[in-house]
């Protein structure tokens, strides 16, 4: 358990055996008995899944190619920006004061300038690939979500528990979300049971409320049906 001041679950570990379930203090204290047991087998559906060993698989290289076209593209912004802080503005002009250190410092920009126009063709094409990526990654963890709360819904024979949980935890003036936005957090929401960071449109890593909703409600219907 964690002692975290926002709900939240869920699973790390590659392989079963190695398997660690997490769950924060906040949910501990905002669910019920049976969501809180919906809520662990929604989380033991992914491990059933292998659910953290496909998304870190599919999810790394993406990460790898964003964290590239990140750097590439900061790169000028974040030199320009040191260069235009007083400090470093007043460290160069001292250094320039020497003379033969104007030429040096002139042809190491224009050699950096050229080298990073040369690079612009990897630059572009890992932002635009790595992008391209995300959304489809992000595509399969909706997919693998819903599979894990039909598979809640199938270990426990309550998926109106599970319904109760998610809408629970969804609620953002229950308190049960942080309020925060922060790329580590976000990085780790595909493994979490709910988003705690914004997600915007074609990468939300959890499909919409409504829509898990619906889906548990179809499954309701069918175990309150009749065997004939």
């Amino acid at each position: 358990m964690h002692d975290r001041p926002y709900a939240n679950s869920w699973v790390t570990g590659l392989t079963a055996k190695r398997t660690t379930l997490h769950l924060t203090s906040r949910l501990i204290e905002l669910l019920d008995a049976h969501q809180l047991e919906a809520v662990i087998a929604h989380e033991l559906s992914h491990v059933g899944q292998r659910d953290s060993r496909l998304m870190s698989a599919v999810g790394a290289p993406v990460a790898a190619m964003l964290d590239g076209a990140g750097v590439y593209f900061h790169t000028p912004v974040a030199i320009l920006r040191a260069v235009r802080s007083g400090q470093v503005r007043q460290m160069l002009q001292t250094q320039l004061e020497s003379g033969p250190l104007v030429g040096l410092l002139g042809e190491f920009g224009l050699v950096a300038a050229f080298l990073w126009l040369l690079m612009l063709p990897l630059g572009l094409l890992l932002l635009v690939v790595g992008t391209a990526c995300r959304v489809i990654t992000a595509s399969l963890s909706r997919a693998r979500e819903l599979e894990a709360d039909a598979g809640a819904a199938r270990l426990t024979g309550n998926p109106a528990a599970l319904a109760s949980a998610l809408t629970t935890l969804s609620d953002n003036s229950s308190g049960a979300l942080p309020l925060i936005d922060l790329r580590r957090a976000a990085s780790l929401d595909v493994f979490h049971i709910v988003a705690i960071t914004k997600e915007y449109p074609l990468v939300h890593t959890h499909p919409p409320l409504k829509r898990r909703l619906k889906q548990l409600a179809k499954i309701e219907a069918r175990l309150q049906t009749p065997v004939r």
